[in-house]
């Protein structure tokens, strides 16, 4: 048995115990060679006593460890001590919400709000690279003291469970948050994440759970064909339109719910704060574009809605996405502090017993937005070689950081991979658009084009290289300073250096969500090629006064490794 002071793996010194549940011990480690503090689950061993089981743990927590978002708890690294397996995962400062609801609590609907959007963003980037959670629960979602809720155990949740549940003695502690599927044995997907999300948001809002029983047997059954509870008919101080989202995310039918993290994550920032389209550095949702593989196909332009309806393009473009050069990028942007945790709290719901206490009560007049932090980063942890992890999506507002490695852009079709080393973060992550970003630049990639600008005025194209270079040159508000040919990925690319022709900012280009401007004082070079059936733009601009020059030699690096699924 592992204790205090021993160092596994030649690497992680035990420092504290933060946490003990049915399966596990958490402990406050130190990582040696890192010089940083992480958290270590040391599992216990008879729970892997199946060799079948043992190996196939080993797997998923392997994968676990390429989801990187700043609402998902990174596992780090996994390895075995003796007979004892453990996970090495990032250290959140802060409690669970199963702390949090037993000592507050039903919680405001507001604060309810912000907690369910960050849990949904985590959920969105395990459901856009397949992984399903299927244990989503108030004891693996953390809050941490910078106001930010993570999900943690990705991967390893359903076989711990699994294990757990053949021990002698023990119980599923998760029985209250299943979802029908599970309840039944049937197939899980990401809709069963969402209502076991549904679940925890019901919980947050009334304080109780909608469903109850005799025995966990009962407990799971009594949702299957239930209809949908409302948290409203429990607490009428629940906003009506929050209410709906939750009822449609508890539907007993599976093809009833928001069909994964990411639509439920959509339908919640909804709920947010007025739109402030004063700042010219902010990312706003279209009203009624729903960026769908299938809305993408069509090329609908920013001027028409979903279903076809004109409307009109001036007030589209006021709640575009608006990215202004220079360094001003990041400081508005601010900075994402990538994942960095491990529950306090044991994996049947009860509160750890030396959790580590929050400052100060997470409170926020914005539901969809958490407040930056000032602590600075622990150093960033590679990719390992030979693995691709998917390309974190920051919350609106901010960025995150990319420890180096290789990426995907799961979001963008065709996907994308390239490799990044030291200084990179993400700023933006759409289906439509990935924005990259560091203190010298910033480098985009933009799929489906179909609007350019002439002095102002949108003028629709057809997507493909060659007309999209040919119309942003014929704009007269910019000046073109060089066009040609070079190669990217292997392929002939059309490249346009421009500026603007004045003192104020142009718009090149809009996707049905978003809108590119090119910045005054500032040399920006679009590269435009076709695959697969579209069109594929990269842009790249200097910023803080780098040149474009200068910037390109840092950037090389990225477009050297550029290559598509």
């Amino acid at each position: 048995m592992a204790e205090l002071g021993d160092v596994l793996g030649g690497r992680y010194r035990l420092d504290e115990l933060i946490g003990r549940g049915g399966m596990a011990s958490v402990y406050r480690a130190w990582d040696v060679p890192l010089g940083r503090s992480v958290a270590l689950k040391l599992l216990r061993p008879e729970l892997l006593a199946d060799p079948d089981l043992a190996l196939r743990f080993r797997r998923e927590a392997h994968a676990a460890t390429v989801l990187r978002h700043p609402n998902v708890v990174a596992c780090l690294d996994t390895g075995r001590e003796g007979d004892q397996p453990y996970l090495v995962m990032d250290l959140v400062e802060g409690e669970d919400l199963t702390t949090r609801l037993r000592r507050d609590g039903a919680l405001p609907p507001s604060l309810a709000t912000r907690i369910a959007i960050d849990v949904a963003r985590g959920l969105s980037v395990a459901h856009a690279r397949g992984v399903v959670h299927r244990d989503v629960k108030p004891g693996n979602i953390l809050l941490g003291t910078d106001g930010r809720a993570r999900v943690t155990d990705f991967g390893i949740a359903r076989l711990a469970a699994e294990a757990e549940a053949t021990l002698p003695g023990t119980t599923l502690g998760s029985v209250h948050y299943f979802s029908p599927e599970q309840a039944q044995g049937l197939t899980t997907t990401p809709a069963s994440d969402v209502y076991s999300l549904g679940l925890v948001v019901f919980e947050m809002l009334t304080g109780t759970r909608p469903f109850a029983g005799e025995s966990p047997a009962e407990i799971a059954l009594a949702r299957v064909d239930a209809p949908a509870p409302s948290p409203r008919a429990v607490s009428p101080d629940v906003p009506p339109a929050l209410d709906a989202i939750v009822r449609r995310a508890l539907s007993p039918d599976p093809r009833d719910r928001y069909p994964n993290g990411g639509a439920i994550a959509a339908e919640l920032e909804t709920l947010g704060k007025p739109v402030d389209t004063g700042s010219p550095t902010t990312v706003h949702r279209i009203a009624g574009l729903v960026p769908t593989p299938a809305a993408l196909r069509d090329r609908r332009a920013p001027g028409f809605a979903a279903d076809g309806r004109a409307v009109p393009v001036a007030a589209a473009l006021a709640v575009l996405l608006v990215l202004a050069g220079g360094l001003s990028l990041f400081l508005l942007f601010g900075r994402g502090d990538g994942a960095t945790a491990i529950p306090p709290g044991d994996e049947t719901g009860a509160p750890a017993s030396t959790a580590p206490a929050i400052a100060e009560p997470v409170t926020t007049d914005s539901p969809t937005e958490p407040p930056l932090t000032a602590e600075p980063e622990p150093p960033a942890t590679p990719v390992p070689d030979g693995q691709v992890a998917d390309l974190c999506e920051p919350p609106t507002g901010e960025s995150c950081p990319l420890p180096p490695g290789r990426y995907i852009t799961a979001s963008l079709e065709p996907p994308a991979e390239f490799a990044v080393g030291e200084g990179w973060s993400a700023v933006l992550v759409t289906d439509e658009m990935v924005v990259l970003g560091r203190p010298e630049g910033y480098l985009a990639l933009a799929v489906d084009v179909a609007t350019v600008f002439d002095e102002g005025e949108p003028v629709s194209i057809r997507p493909s290289a060659r007309r999209l270079i040919d119309a942003v040159g014929d704009n007269d508000d910019l000046d073109i300073l060089d066009e040609g040919r070079v190669r990217v990925a292997g392929r002939n690319v059309r490249q346009l250096d421009l500026a603007p022709d004045g003192d104020e900012r142009v718009p090149l280009f809009t996707t049905s969500q978003h809108a590119y401007y090119a910045e005054t004082g500032t040399v920006t070079r679009l590269l435009a090629f076709d695959i697969r059936g579209t069109s594929l733009l990269i842009v790249l601009e200097g910023a803080n006064g780098v040149s474009l020059e200068v910037f390109l030699d840092i950037a090389g690096g990225v477009l050297d490794s550029l290559s598509f699924r």
